[in-house]
């Protein structure tokens, strides 16, 4: 019992579950990563202001605006990574259920 299907192969040919695994844990990557990184680069902006004083004189940057949005970015992309898998792996499973189903129609 391999993973998934390829495309318009037979009944019998499947890909291999190491195979499967590595591909779906190199899209999970791919996924978190870029969802973090994005996630980074739209929320520092906020930070660049900087604070502005009652005179109107803008201060340097906050390290702690910065620090606490790249945590959440990297916490948002470990669960976009997970979500991928968990959706995948779903896809799959319904996949694998319906071709065990007896044809009705």
């Amino acid at each position: 019992m391999g993973g998934p299907r390829l495309e318009g192969s037979e009944r019998g040919s499947r890909i291999p579950r190491g195979a499967f695994a590595v591909a779906l844990g190199l899209l999970a990557a791919i996924i978190g990563a870029a969802v973090a990184l994005m996630s980074t680069a739209s929320g520092t902006g906020a930070c660049d202001m900087g604070r502005v004083d009652l005179g109107g004189i803008a201060g340097p940057p906050d390290s702690v605006c910065f620090d606490l949005v790249r945590t959440l970015a990297q916490r948002e992309g470990m669960v976009a990574a997970a979500a991928t898998v968990l959706i995948v792996l779903m896809m799959v499973g319904l996949s694998r259920t319906a071709e065990a189903m007896p044809e009705r129609w």
